[in-house]
């Protein structure tokens, strides 16, 4: 598959209105006191089976996991911010999965070999 066929297989990018920075507030001072709370370091890792580089944080992160959902969730939900945050985690997920499966594809199909008999 050439690039272009891979490009116009790509999901369309949401266009972003909001600024990079959120405003914070009272309510966020929960969410800053979890996060603050935490480890700031973590492992660069490789998973072959997906093809996906990520950052394995400590299990503290792990554990702290629907504690942070939740409060992003009460404190942003009802926000613009919020929405488009869903819509590039969207898109990052569809494209990924779109690479992925060209690669799997790409890696499945059939190879030719040539033998190379004196007879």
């Amino acid at each position: 598959m050439s690039s272009f066929e891979i490009r116009n297989k790509l999901p369309q990018k949401p266009t972003p209105s909001q600024s990079d920075r959120i405003t914070l507030t009272e309510q966020s001072s929960k969410l800053t006191e979890i996060i603050s709370s935490l480890p700031s370091y973590g492992t660069i890792s490789y998973d072959p089976s997906t093809h996906y580089w990520y950052i394995k944080l400590p299990l503290e992160w792990q554990n702290a996991t629907t504690m942070i959902v939740n409060s992003i969730y009460q404190i942003y939900h009802g926000t613009e911010w919020y929405k488009e945050s869903e819509e590039f985690g969207e898109y990052w997920y569809n494209l990924v999965r779109t690479i992925c499966n060209n690669i799997d594809n790409q890696s499945q199909r059939p190879t030719t070999t040539r033998s190379t008999s004196n007879s």
